[in-house]
């Protein structure tokens, strides 16, 4: 049954994303980015606490391809793209949105590298130092994940995050140095071009 309402919960947010048109102004930045790096781009939106998927990109067109659904959004301690948002917030807000869920891990998520609030501080302040976030083997073994925060021009906690992910026989920790400056990037423009009023005013009113 909780899987079911996960599902909803997640079907309905890409819904009220899709309304408000944040997918049509993220996909050609995903596009681009998919097709420098050769992997697969996803987008999510953070909303009361969450994050929601709400825009992809596939940019491997032969051999091993990562194709995963875009039902659930992330869970926030176990990926790269729930630690990238997470390092973004107030420490205490970081371990308060993890505490709501606790350290379990949603069915079918292999592992975590982060099982209590000293591992997900001290993943926070490294993130928060180098500007990105990474996660091998975790959520789905055979696959890595390299993360950034979308910043919210109004300098609170970030809109969301982008990642690139494949397999980690062709994402080794050593791509960072080839896949992080256009990850940077396109996170950068997407914080610039992200509707941020018409967002926060639907959200509040909606």
């Amino acid at each position: 049954m909780s899987g079911f309402c996960e599902a909803r919960t997640a079907a309905l947010g890409l819904r009220f994303f899709g309304n408000i048109g944040l997918n049509e102004v993220c996909q050609p930045i995903l596009n681009r980015l998919a097709q420098r790096t050769g992997e697969f781009v996803r987008v999510c939106a953070a909303e009361n606490g969450e994050l929601v998927w709400i825009a992809s990109a596939q940019g491997s067109s032969e051999g091993l391809r990562y194709d995963p659904t875009m039902e659930v959004g992330p869970a926030l301690h176990a990926t790269a793209n729930g630690r990238a948002w997470l390092s973004t917030l107030k420490e205490d807000d970081a371990q308060a949105q993890v505490r709501r869920k606790g350290f379990i891990l949603p069915r079918n998520y292999a592992g975590s590298s982060v099982a209590s609030e000293q591992q997900l501080a001290e993943e926070l302040k490294q993130i928060r130092e180098v500007g990105y976030a990474v996660s091998a083997d975790e959520s789905v073994i055979g696959i890595t994940a390299f993360a950034a925060p979308i910043p919210d021009r109004e300098d609170g906690p970030a809109l969301g995050s982008v990642s690139v992910a494949g397999p980690s026989v062709r994402m080794p920790l050593s791509r960072a140095r080839e896949i992080l400056p256009d990850l940077l990037a396109a996170a950068k423009e997407l914080g610039g071009i992200w509707p941020i009023p018409r967002f926060r005013k639907l959200a509040t009113t909606g």
